[in-house]
């Protein structure tokens, strides 16, 4: 028998004892093929997949990661190492990792990687990284030396931190919505401005303050700030125009520290920083970007008017805040044709006018900055895009990525729902999430919506659930009633209001909308917005004549339905659903995300 032969019987074998659960028998066939080829990755990922089945948390992450530094493909790197990372009870198995490995290691390795990550994933290994981080010795023992708020890090501790490679990571280009980390880089932030002269030669501080910078500026400079930074603040904006009007160069450090505090584009100095290798990130994220984004402006044509009095207030809130701000999409996203993507769903929907080998038109209607029309895009193969925006800045945010991404099949325009008709265009899919319910009457931008929908056309609606929703809407009415919300100082405070009062938090810290200005805004004051139950979503389908096709199963909420009725029989019954959720009242914290036809 040759060695052919062998590999596939213990292949075989070590499956077939796997399904058995006989994981010992199955890690014996599994390492007789490794010992005569020590680098297929299947095969070491299997065995930590075996060695995570039997509680060996250690040497699964030894495997996973020996099985992601190995392969250079990127089609199954991180997937094992990632959710090994994520599931990991850090509290039960810290010091038994730190035994035997540098689990820092792991968290290195997928960070160094961003981008094949994606938003969604990146976000949660973020958080986290931060509670890892929170744990280690350095960490605690720098913050032990912090008697209160006004304690700031000294300079050599400073040093030590940027031995840290993982710090760096996890702030680059990264927001960490963990409200205890958070508190730290905060006072991180402060430290470095006050002892910028101090440590002002050093390139590692140079690096971390350029991080910093880049993280106070995806967040939109939602980190409150205190009065004796704001005097430092006044005091580095004056010597930076002092050396701007003598002529003289401006310090790395000095400019990247204002950087952690305020948008440099404001200032006329910022053309004569000479940016460096280490600081050119910055000047892309922060300042060419948004040029770009303001040259993109004047080729995006306006359809229709936009005199709807409610328009021009929620227009105004996304001028000045696009929603959301991101970075990365999934770069593993799987490709497939528009019939595939439509039964991945599970709708109940029989498909009359869907075919892989025509090129079908989606609307994307309320696009805001683009992930879903690069998502779209890249993931749907034989589709069109149209999509439109009330907010010129949001749709030029959307150009720059889709241009990022060489997207070539979308259109963007500048058009209310309401005008939609002015398109002068009929629509297979329609994906309409999170728009509806901040207009002044949603009805009446389905019903536009819904002219432009083929018959049979296929439309995805996400809306705000009012029992969903209860434990926000405390604090809008706290915010409508004290504070006026319309510029970022008020936002902050009102933000550090809620973060004192730790204990009425409940799962509001855990939203990554908390974290961000125009997210938390738009969470927590927009111009407009309006809730829903499923009652209310029954009633307003049956007026138009919509089918109900299913709901996403976002949280695995669908799943959940199933087990509680023991079937799933019910799942496209909304009188079930509305029993469900005023049961699970969590059930739609996010918003409700379905399908519905044209019939």
């Amino acid at each position: 028998m040759n060695h052919i032969d062998n590999y596939k019987i213990n292949k075989m074998l070590m499956n077939a004892l796997y399904q058995k659960k006989d994981f010992p028998g199955a890690l014996q066939e599994a390492l007789k093929i490794l010992k005569n080829n020590s680098s297929d990755i299947e095969t070491i990922s299997f065995i930590g997949n075996v060695f995570k089945e039997l509680n060996d948390i250690p040497s699964a992450f030894y495997y996973f990661k020996f099985a992601a530094e190995l392969d250079k493909s990127h089609e199954m790197k991180y997937e094992n190492l990632y959710s090994l990372l994520i599931e990991i009870d850090l509290d039960k198995y810290f010091s038994s990792l730190h035994k035997y490995f540098n689990i820092s290691e792991g968290f290195e390795l997928l960070l160094s990687n961003k981008a094949y990550l994606g938003n969604h994933n990146l976000t949660n290994l973020v958080i986290k990284t931060a509670k890892y981080l929170l744990k280690t010795n350095l960490f605690i023992e720098i913050k032990s030396k912090l008697v209160d708020d006004k304690s700031i890090i000294n300079a050599n501790d400073l040093d030590q931190l940027t031995d840290l490679k993982l710090l760096n990571l996890c702030i680059d280009e990264c927001v960490v919505c963990n409200i205890h980390f958070e508190k730290f880089l905060k006072i991180l932030r402060k430290s470095i401005l006050f002892n910028r002269q101090k440590v002002k030669n050093k390139v590692e501080i140079l690096k971390l303050t350029t991080n910093l910078a880049i993280n106070s500026y995806l967040n939109e400079y939602i980190w409150s700030v205190t009065i004796d930074e704001k005097k430092e603040i006044e005091k580095l904006k004056g010597n930076l125009d002092n050396s701007f009007k003598l002529d003289c160069a401006i310090d790395d450090l000095e400019y990247i520290c204002l950087g952690m505090y305020l948008k440099l584009s404001n200032f006329n100095f910022y053309n004569s920083i000479k940016f460096n290798n280490i600081t050119e990130k910055f000047k892309t994220i922060t300042i060419t970007n948004n040029f770009e984004e303001k040259k993109l402006k004047s080729s995006i044509k306006t359809i229709s008017n936009l005199n709807n009095q409610t328009t021009k207030k929620v227009k105004s809130q996304y001028e000045r805040f696009p929603y959301p701000q991101w970075i990365y999409t999934d770069t593993n996203l799987q490709i497939t044709d528009i019939v595939n993507f439509i039964k991945s769903f599970n709708l109940n929907y029989n498909n009359k006018i869907f075919d892989k080998s025509k090129i079908h038109n989606i609307l994307i209607a309320g696009c805001g900055t683009g992930k879903e029309i690069v998502d779209r895009a890249r993931m749907v193969s034989n589709v069109n895009i149209t999509a439109i925006d009330i907010s010129k800045s949001s749709l030029a945010y959307a150009l720059r990525k889709c241009n990022e991404y060489q997207i070539n099949n979308a259109e963007l325009y500048q058009c209310d729902i309401l005008n939609i008709d002015k398109l002068n265009k009929n629509f297979d899919m329609i994906l309409c999430n999170g728009v509806l319910h901040h207009m002044k009457e949603p009805i009446k931008g389905l019903e536009k919506l819904y002219n432009s929908l083929n018959k049979n056309g296929l439309m995805k609606i996400s809306l705000y659930s009012k029992i969903g929703r209860s434990s926000i809407s405390n604090f809008q009415e706290q915010a409508k009633k004290n504070y006026v919300l319309n510029n970022i100082e008020n936002l902050r405070i009102f933000r550090d209001k809620i973060i004192d009062d730790y204990s009425k938090l409940n799962n509001f810290i855990y939203w990554s909308d908390f974290y961000k200005t125009s997210e938390f805004k738009d969470l927590i004051c927009h111009e407009m917005e309006h809730q829903f139950t499923i009652c209310k979503i029954d009633k307003m389908l049956s007026k138009l004549g919509l089918k109900f096709c299913g709901f996403v199963n976002v949280a695995n909420v669908v799943d959940k339905f199933i087990d509680h009725y023991q079937s799933s029989d019910f799942i496209y019954d909304l009188n079930k659903w509305d029993e469900f959720e005023n049961k699970f009242k969590n059930s739609f914290a996010y918003m409700y995300q379905f399908w519905i036809e044209k019939v």
